[in-house]
């Protein structure tokens, strides 16, 4: 088992907080109410003006976004900076995760290489580790960071992450600039 620093235990209780704020926010929201069909022959209504998107990007503090797949609550996904190149990266946490415990302790370690992973399709290497009992997954290599990260930036509002077992996740786009541009000016404005 693998020591840990008091730096990683705050990061890691920083990103608790978050997901538990995260995850009561996730449950106060309301389903839509269900709406009555008009006949044929009404008139058509005139049309309302779009309000703007909301992100899907929450912010959980200095330097971290989170959001979640649609419909479901985990694996969350977090936009943070790099901590050896400061550049914003994406990762994949998952709290709490029955591997990240042994005999109720929560454990901090390498899982290693967790296979491939699908990103609209395109094929990226995951790996992943323990940080006080969530697991969190990221691309293995920074050409799979890339991919990863680009997906994100185009013009898709949806990216689909497709699981080795299978599983789809889709998670929302909008915002997902704005919030890597605040990493970036957070970067930039920081003194050295």
């Amino acid at each position: 088992m693998q020591k840990v620093g008091l730096g990683t235990v705050v990061w890691a209780a920083v990103i608790l907080v978050g997901v538990i704020w995260l995850m009561s926010s996730n449950n106060n929201s309301e389903a839509p109410a269900a709406q009555a069909s008009t006949p044929a022959a009404a008139a058509p209504a005139a049309p309302k003006p779009s309000a703007p998107v909301a992100s899907a990007w929450a912010q959980l503090g200095p330097g971290m976004y989170v959001t979640s797949p649609a419909g479901k609550k985990m694996p969350v996904l977090m936009l943070t900076a790099d901590d050896q190149t400061g550049m914003p990266m994406l990762l994949l946490m998952v709290s709490p995760a029955a591997v990240c415990q042994s005999n109720g302790q929560n454990i901090s370690s390498d899982l290693g290489p967790l296979g491939t992973y699908y990103v609209n399709d395109a094929a990226v290497q995951f790996k992943g580790y323990c940080l006080v009992g969530k697991e969190m997954m990221k691309p293995a290599n920074p050409p799979d960071m890339k991919t990863f990260m680009d997906a994100f930036s185009g013009l898709a509002p949806i990216v689909t992450v497709t699981t080795p077992d299978g599983a789809e996740l889709q998670y929302a786009t909008n915002g997902f600039l704005s919030s890597s541009a605040a990493l970036l000016r957070a970067k930039l404005d920081k003194p050295n």
